[in-house]
């Protein structure tokens, strides 16, 4: 029944191939690591200044995978927390050392597609419109994810990145601005501020990694750093390029039931490819 779900959602979705029966789908896996510095980077490793991490989740949809036969859509495996078939949630806190959250963390994305190995992927950073404006208390997992919701902005933050640095707060939370509508009834967004990522690797050798620095750039520890994701906003910027939807290219998308558009690539400067640790 799975296989079965998995294959009519992969056949709903562009692509450009469509051999997307059951029998065909092989399941993948694709890991990613926080890190900062170079280093990697947890709840317990960044738990002292000058860097002490509070929250780092983020939102995942339309991915599409190239294999030896060209490109073709993918579907997440659900799971009963962190995976539906069309948005995953990546979470890398554990509610440890202050950091907020529970203890269960998602850092690997489980996925079927009609292809025996994967040699790139393309990424959303972001929820599909659609299913970001819908009402939450209506919403299955990973969309159930209270603190991702974002009521006053009519939708969820994508990114929620929040550390303290040299003793003070920061936050980036980055998601559709300047929407218009009611609660659960949005009917279009200014700026959509969805990313778009794309990576050549191999799963099975490599993964990838996430620099939670580049989230602030520039911005020094010691700077108080507040993004409520506005494309405007200097403190929103570097969150913008880190996950390719540079704040300038987002102001000038349009987002509506009409026009569901995503941000051109603008580098995702927070994603990199390494070599995947045992």
């Amino acid at each position: 029944m799975r296989s079965l779900l998995l294959s009519l959602a992969l056949t709903a979705l562009p692509a450009c191939r469509q051999d997307t029966s059951a029998a065909s789908l092989s399941t993948h896996r694709l890991r990613f690591i926080a890190t900062l510095d170079g280093a990697a980077a947890n709840c317990k490793s960044l738990a002292a200044p000058p860097f002490r991490l509070r929250d780092a989740r983020l939102f995942v949809s339309e991915l599409r995978v190239i294999g030896p036969d060209g490109e073709t859509p993918a579907a997440f495996v659900p799971d009963s927390r962190f995976q539906s078939v069309e948005v995953a949630l990546l979470d890398f806190e554990d509610a440890t050392e202050g950091c907020e959250g529970d203890s269960a963390e998602h850092t690997e994305l489980v996925f079927e597609a009609p292809v025996s190995s994967v040699r790139a992927v393309t990424f959303t950073v972001g929820i599909p419109f659609a299913l970001n404006h819908q009402n939450p208390a209506l919403a299955r997992a990973p969309l159930t994810a209270g603190a991702m919701h974002w009521g006053w902005r009519g939708g969820y933050k994508f990114v929620r990145i929040e550390a303290q640095r040299d003793g003070v707060e920061g936050r980036i939370h980055l998601g559709s601005t300047g929407c218009e509508g009611a609660l659960h009834a949005i009917t279009s967004c200014a700026h959509p501020n969805r990313g778009t990522v794309h990576l050549e690797l191999d799963p099975a050798t490599q993964q990838v990694a996430l620099d939670l620095g580049a989230f602030f750039g520039s911005d020094k520890g010691g700077d108080k750093t507040d993004c409520m994701g506005e494309p405007a906003d200097p403190s929103c910027h570097a969150g913008y390029r880190a996950i390719g939807a540079a704040g300038k290219e987002a102001a000038r998308q349009s987002d509506s039931l009409a026009a569901n558009t995503t941000n051109p690539a603008m580098g995702a400067s927070a994603f990199t490819v390494i070599r995947r640790t045992p």
